[in-house]
């Protein structure tokens, strides 16, 4: 199961946001086989199909081990909607470790939740994505 929602009230499924508001994409996975390693992933692709924005498990340092049949996680993103005014989708995947080739896909949700962003008509964005960073300046 997915679900969007924003981060400062209660868990409710969203679809349609404000561009940079706070939100959470939770992800709920049940296991049906048991599994050594595990990763949890998602992209936000646009409406032509690319993927604008990646978030994996294994990156946040968030890898599940030794999972048994009849466990249930939930895994829960947040992140500000900086995206470009428009509809959007959420793909999601969960993975296994395979000794051989690496990491291989157990569940893949093409489009898992569809949604879009309200840009408001004073910001002009000259991409896809603001990534949001920390920014400083001096006069010299």
């Amino acid at each position: 199961a997915v679900s969007f929602s924003p981060s400062q009230v209660a868990r409710k499924a969203v679809s349609q946001v404000d561009f940079g508001q706070q939100l959470t994409l939770r992800m709920r996975i049940k296991i049906f086989a048991p599994l050594a390693v595990i990763g949890v992933g998602y992209a936000i692709r646009n409406s032509v199909g690319m993927d604008l924005v990646y978030g994996d498990s294994r990156l946040d340092d968030a890898i599940l081990e030794d999972v048994k049949p009849g466990e249930e996680y939930i895994f829960d993103w947040d992140f500000q909607a900086s995206l470009q005014g428009g509809p959007y989708s959420f793909v999601c995947a969960v993975s296994s470790l395979n000794g051989v080739t690496g990491f291989e896909r157990c569940d893949f949700i093409p489009c898992a939740l569809q949604f879009s962003v309200l840009q408001p008509p004073e910001i002009v964005m000259g991409g896809s994505v603001h990534l949001p960073g920390k920014l400083s300046y001096q006069k010299i």
